[in-house]
């Protein structure tokens, strides 16, 4: 009988480290868990923050081409307009030199009317039978 008691106090005691063990592990366990967690809550909040980077990124991106097409359309509108203004100045240029033309052939008209309104002998041809003698015009001094 005293064998069974020691042999029950040595399991107890075995039982009791067993125990102790079985929390020691548990709890090691529940730390190596948490560690873990915390560790994986690090890398999904470097994964989010790297996908809120990517996503400004394609933003960034898509802003970065509407701009080079609008940079492209206004250059076209440039182009265009500096076109039509460069045809618009020959068109004047055009103009101009007519209206100055026209202007010249009026006055050419009116002094040859008026011309001949005040000397009919030239218009006549009288002029050639009369002998012209030369007249000269003095002008005042002027300082």
């Amino acid at each position: 009988m005293a064998e069974r008691i020691v042999c029950k106090d040595a399991i107890a005691k075995a039982d009791e480290n067993c125990k102790k063990k079985e929390e020691q592990m548990y709890l090691e366990n529940q730390r190596i868990i948490s560690e873990k967690n915390l560790h994986m809550d690090r890398c999904l909040k470097i994964e989010e923050k790297i996908d809120e980077k990517n996503d400004r990124i394609l933003q960034l991106e898509k802003e970065l081409a509407r701009k080079e097409d609008e940079v492209s359309l206004r250059k076209e509108v440039i182009d265009s307009m500096s076109n039509s203004l460069m045809k618009h100045e020959n068109d004047c240029r055009e103009l101009a030199s007519k209206l100055v033309m026209m202007k010249n052939q009026i006055m050419e008209n009116d002094i040859g009317k008026s011309i001949g309104r005040k000397f009919a002998a030239v218009r006549i041809g009288l002029m050639k039978q009369l002998q012209m003698t030369p007249v000269s015009v003095s002008l005042p001094y002027k300082p």
